[in-house]
């Protein structure tokens, strides 16, 4: 009986960690499609992610300017 040699086996598990990062990865972009408006079709990840950006600082925006009504009339 052969023997595997300690290579092979480091190939083996370095591909199958790689299939599972990819694996996971395309899971959370497929949440982030879910959460983000305007992203529901298929898109490629680079438009997700400028798309995703954009949104943060719209909702950035939106705070601040919640905040400042909220220190104009006291509440």
């Amino acid at each position: 009986m052969r023997r595997r040699s300690s290579v092979s086996k480091g190939r083996t598990a370095g591909a199958k960690r790689k299939r599972a990062v990819t694996g996971l990865v395309i899971r959370k972009l497929r949440k982030l499609k879910r959460i983000v408006p305007g992203c529901r079709r298929s898109s490629g990840a680079d438009l997700l992610l400028r798309r995703t950006a954009a949104y943060i600082s719209s909702l950035e925006e939106q705070v601040l300017l919640l905040e400042s009504l909220c220190n104009l009339f006291g509440v």
